[in-house]
């Protein structure tokens, strides 16, 4: 039932978009992408236009679609050089220093960044896979068994999931404890959370069977995480609805850090079909969860997934 709501949701938006773009003639539209080649982001760049490209090809209704390499040139220059009569929307920056750069130029122009910061501007959509929204999610998942005493146990030495970490502690109301080992039992309103790599979590003996959390960071499809464990994470990599990111995988393999980069890219070019057709609002299920736009807001809600057996199984 779920599945076929989710195909249903699809339908309407790609009918939405197509309607849209043909209406105003968009399709002779231009649109330029703005991502690094070099540096640091250049490896998750690449993955994103991956994605970006699955999407694009597998539409209908196809825009003029250029890529330019932001690679540290002034961005006022950048988009002088690069922008056009003909270009209706920009996709980037994908830096969240050049995003920050980007609003306080207040381009006329539509854009869709990459990432998202604490400004804004009206032409602006930022849309990020933020672990706030991430942690969000999990925040709910966990109120919503009546837990109100957190046990977090991290692996020594792991940093990648700070920042989801703190988000999850500001929002969290109850009481946060610090572990050192995995507890002897857990009390009805306490669950554990666990931060670390999947091997770690893997090796860990007598954990609970119920009330047990981590983070999408924890995931890696050779590992089988511990039975009932819960987190929330990219919808793409565990319901295969959108065959030109399965065709995408099996011509391009990359770990699954990356396969969020492909299908964020994805969405992002089903989000910019959204902006070229000036759709005042909308919400579908995307690759990368539940997404809502209103005026020039994006929201993602993540969905979350539990470990049953030697399958991940979506919750409601």
């Amino acid at each position: 039932m779920l599945n076929r709501l989710k195909k249903h949701l699809i339908r309407q938006l790609t009918t939405l978009i197509s309607v849209g773009l043909c209406a105003v003639g968009m399709a002779r539209a231009e649109v330029v992408v703005l991502l690094p080649t070099t540096g640091a982001l250049a490896h998750a760049a690449q993955s994103i236009q991956d994605g970006l490209n699955a999407a694009y090809y597998a539409a209908n209704v196809r825009p003029t679609l250029r890529f330019v390499a932001d690679d540290g040139q002034p961005l006022k220059s950048l988009l002088k050089q690069h922008i056009n009569a003909q270009t209706e929307l920009l996709i980037g920056p994908l830096d969240r220093q050049r995003v920050a750069e980007l609003i306080k130029l207040n381009p006329r122009l539509p854009v869709l960044a990459l990432n998202q910061v604490e400004t804004d501007a009206s032409s602006v959509w930022e849309f990020a896979l933020a672990p706030e929204e991430d942690a969000f999610a999990l925040e709910l998942r966990i109120k919503a068994e009546g837990v109100s005493e957190l046990l977090v146990l991290r692996e020594a030495g792991q940093t990648n999931t700070q920042r989801f970490e703190q988000a999850l502690n500001q929002r969290w109301k109850g009481i946060w404890v610090e572990q050192n080992q995995v507890p002897a039992q857990l009390l009805p309103h306490q669950a554990l959370l666990l931060l670390g790599r999947p091997q770690w979590i893997s090796q860990l003996q007598g954990l609970p069977k119920q009330r047990l959390y981590t983070t999408a960071l924890a995931v890696d499809p050779s590992v089988i995480l511990p039975q009932h464990i819960q987190f929330c994470d990219v919808t793409a990599l565990y319901q295969p609805l959108w065959p030109e990111l399965v065709k995408q995988q099996q011509q391009k393999p990359v770990p699954v850090g990356y396969q969020r980069l492909v299908a964020f890219g994805a969405d992002a070019w089903q989000l910019a079909q959204l902006m070229l057709a000036q759709a005042p609002s909308a919400e579908f299920m995307g690759r990368t969860g539940q997404l809502q736009l209103v005026g020039s807001q994006i929201e993602r809600t993540p969905t979350c997934w539990m470990q049953q057996g030697q399958q991940l199984v979506q919750l409601p």
